[in-house]
């Protein structure tokens, strides 16, 4: 697959009417801003369009992603709610299966940095949720959260596998086998790694991924934003098995950059395709500030 000209990027943005954005390799790559980042949010909003974050981070609430944006230069739109993280997804369905069991205690352990005990705490106002730093003895309904760690500790390994041990259903953060903060590089810190290492097979055991390509992520954004159809929605990102398939999976359009994990000599190894490739958001920025002023130079 090669690089989409300016013309045929043009042709899926006549359609497009909300801009939903991967954060790390395409907004950000680790404490950078990628080039035009700045740019993209005013110049989406001057066209009249929306836009949004839509990360499979968890280990920082939405607040202080948008504080770290504004520390980079990045301006995000004010309203809707302009982040979501796989965090939130997690606590969207656990509070689904609160309602759904209303009459059933449900338990949760968690293994995550505090950003990820922040975002799930507001769940515990229900009546039959507690978060639990152990197995309640007690008849319960288990979940365990397992989210992306700076630094695994044993202390995490030991609280993991009593949950475990207590028939605890597992719910990941997300699937994701890179920190996406680090530059693609594979690291320990991921949820999937996490169980790997307490010798729970994550192939044939139960477990539950709540973050892109998760369709709970394609219903958040619809029901965010409900005058958009899925086929006016963009989503940028620069990784094929969890963003290009959320897209693909959910009628969304999609733009593959390379700036992040998916190089261009690997994108023959997946099946899944994107409609746009490009090689950083500055060539949207560029394409789409030219649909304001034609004169413009590409």
């Amino acid at each position: 697959m090669t690089i989409s000209t300016p013309e045929e990027v043009n042709q899926i943005l006549e359609n497009i009417k909300l801009f939903a954005f991967d954060m790390d390799g395409v907004i950000r790559i680790g404490t950078h801003p990628v080039e035009g980042a700045e740019k993209i949010f005013p110049l989406i909003d001057k066209l009249n369009q929306k836009s949004l974050i839509i990360t499979n981070e968890c280990r920082y609430t939405p607040e202080e992603i948008i504080e770290d944006f504004t520390e980079m230069g990045i301006q995000l739109p004010p309203s809707p709610p302009p982040v979501l993280t796989a965090g939130q997804m997690v606590k969207q369905y656990l509070t689904e299966k609160a309602h759904r069991f209303p009459d059933e205690n449900i338990s949760i352990g968690i293994i995550g940095e505090q950003g990820l005990y922040d975002t799930i705490n507001p769940i515990t106002q229900l009546p039959n949720v507690e978060i639990c730093e152990t197995p309640p003895k007690y008849k319960t309904k288990n979940f365990l959260i397992v989210g992306t760690l700076n630094k695994i500790k044993i202390s995490n390994l030991e609280k993991t596998l009593k949950w475990v041990k207590s028939n605890a259903k597992i719910i990941l953060t997300c699937d994701d086998v890179a920190d996406p903060s680090s530059k693609g590089d594979f690291t320990l810190g991921m949820p999937k790694h996490i169980l790997h290492m307490t010798n729970f097979n994550v192939k044939t055991s139960p477990s539950y991924s709540c973050g892109k390509p998760n369709p709970i992520v394609a219903r958040k954004i619809l029901e965010q934003y409900p005058d958009i159809k899925p086929e006016e929605v963009l989503l940028i990102g620069d990784t094929l098995y969890t963003d290009i398939r959320l897209a693909e999976e959910n009628s969304f359009k999609s733009l593959l950059v390379l700036s992040g994990n998916t190089k261009k000599e690997g994108i023959k190894s997946y099946v899944t395709e994107a409609d746009i490739i490009l090689n950083s958001i500055k060539e949207l920025y560029t394409i789409l500030k030219k649909r304001i002023n034609p004169d413009s130079p590409l």
